[in-house]
């Protein structure tokens, strides 16, 4: 049974300790309320402060530090001979250390924020220079205020979860101080690097939505203006699955006690985890950049196998350095075998989605461009076959031609995928390949709406340019 007034007494007991961290967290908050308030009320066009965004975002390494403190007694072994001495169980402990966070950091936030919101809107409502200068306009900088405060509140509950897993899962101060930082870059690069990297490797579409979310929208608008609903929810499911991870800490936190305190790694699978993502996260950087680089690997090895020795210091053996190296490389074979199945599926189906016909004509499509490049490698392009066509005049009548024409780009986008040589030209830039780099853009009004590039083989590219000279010369379109 789980006592909410020891929880209480607890995070009390605890704050004695962190009365440094509470009042600078307190000062630089106070001043971030401050400067917003006053600040994003005078700005013509209702942006925030920018002094206050960056004492708003320095104060998060308070909340970093606050994180690590509160959970001193996974990491320290005095302060875990006082916490466990405490008439409180593991829960209670858990808890009580949330709170803690909550006094040290949470709570002068959630005042400042607050403060800086409401005066911002006072402001602003009789403030003849700025953006929203009347009573009614005012009203707008509530709903621009909660979407400042929806990707903040996102932000501290990433860090607050981060942090708070990797001290339930180290034992030693060292890690944990770098293991959030890792995890932190992991999740917030990752994805981000594999999508660029597949992107610009394999796929490079752009898509612009045609059909607006107009059962979302309406509702969104009233407080977010002109933003997608689909951002506003992105960011709501990510607050509650950050919220969910804190409160599943409490899972990792109970299986600690006093013997766990001092080592590095208490749970072994999450550092082989954060390591291998780490090195995933190096490996798609690097050949973003500028493909295979020997140099590049060898740094990454040297790298691994130096934080593998950090960690395990009195436990080292020479031969281990072997085993990190052969876990080295199943990693990045790991990430080739990803890679390369991302080009054969041309970016998981990504390459292969055209507009729906019916998106076309909602969003009255003006023109269709299509651009053929014979390229050898790196020695540029030696061919070249345009055309362009305003097909506006006829999107109420017949728009069977276009479906046919788009659905051809289609097939012949999953050309790419059997080009031989083109995977390894993409990733380690080895010449010798020869093909034909296609691209096909949808506009509408001067915007893009669609645009893909893709190649294809020589044997191929006849095939397809008769296509496109199709579709030209079709009699509807004429």
């Amino acid at each position: 049974m789980i006592s909410f007034e020891k929880i209480k007494c607890g995070a009390s007991a605890e704050l004695i300790a962190h009365k440094k961290n509470r009042i600078v967290s307190i000062i630089l908050l106070g001043f971030a309320g401050l400067f917003y308030g006053f600040g994003t009320s005078m700005k013509r066009y209702g942006d925030p402060s920018g002094i206050a965004v960056f004492i708003y975002a320095v104060s998060l390494v308070c909340l970093f530090s606050a994180c690590i403190n509160a959970f001193k007694d996974m990491h320290d072994i005095p302060s875990a001979d006082v916490q466990m001495s405490m008439p409180l169980n593991s829960m209670e402990r858990y808890f009580s250390r949330l709170l803690t966070i909550f006094y040290i950091w949470l709570l002068p936030f959630l005042i400042s924020a607050a403060f800086g919101f409401l005066m911002s809107v006072l402001i602003s409502s009789v403030n003849p220079q700025g953006y929203y200068n009347s009573v009614q306009a005012a009203s707008k900088l509530v709903g621009f205020n909660l979407r400042i405060l929806l990707y903040y509140a996102e932000t501290v509950l990433f860090v607050i979860s981060a942090t708070v897993i990797c001290q339930c899962c180290v034992g030693s101060k060292a890690e944990s101080r770098y293991m959030p930082v890792l995890v932190m870059a992991v999740i917030n690069f990752l994805p981000m690097a594999v999508y660029y990297s597949i992107a610009d490797k394999f796929v490079s579409v752009e898509y612009s939505t045609l059909r607006l979310l107009s059962n979302i929208s309406s509702l969104y608008l009233i407080f977010y203006g002109d933003e997608s609903a689909a951002e506003f929810i992105f960011l709501g499911v990510k607050c509650l699955i950050y919220l969910a991870v804190i409160g599943c800490g409490v899972l990792i936190y109970k299986k600690r006690d006093a013997r766990s305190v001092g080592r590095p790694i208490v749970f072994t699978a999450f550092f082989e985890v954060v390591m291998g993502l780490s090195l995933l996260l190096f490996f798609t950087v690097a050949h973003s950049e500028s493909g295979f680089s020997l140099t590049a690997m060898f740094f990454a090895w040297l790298g691994s196998i130096i934080l593998r020795l950090i960690v395990s210091r009195k436990e080292f053996a020479f031969s281990k350095i072997f085993l990190w190296t052969g876990l080295y490389i199943l990693y990045y074979a790991a990430f080739l075998l990803f890679m390369f199945v991302a080009f054969k599926t041309g970016g998981f189906g990504a390459l292969y989605k055209v507009p729906d016909i019916s998106d076309m004509r909602e969003a009255k499509v003006s023109c269709v461009n299509v651009s053929v490049n014979a390229s050898d490698g790196y020695y540029g392009h030696v061919k070249k076959y345009s055309m362009e066509k305003n097909v506006s005049p006829y999107l109420s009548k017949d728009m069977t031609s276009l479906e046919e024409f788009m659905e051809a780009v289609s097939d012949a986008a999953k050309q790419q995928s059997r080009i031989k040589g083109m995977f390894g030209w993409k990733m380690f830039g080895s010449d010798g390949v020869r093909a034909y780099r296609c691209y096909v853009t949808l506009t509408s009004e001067n915007s893009r709406l669609y645009s893909v590039e893709f190649y294809i083989p020589a044997s191929d590219i006849s095939e397809f340019i008769d296509e496109c000279n199709g579709f030209k010369a079709d009699k509807s379109y004429a």
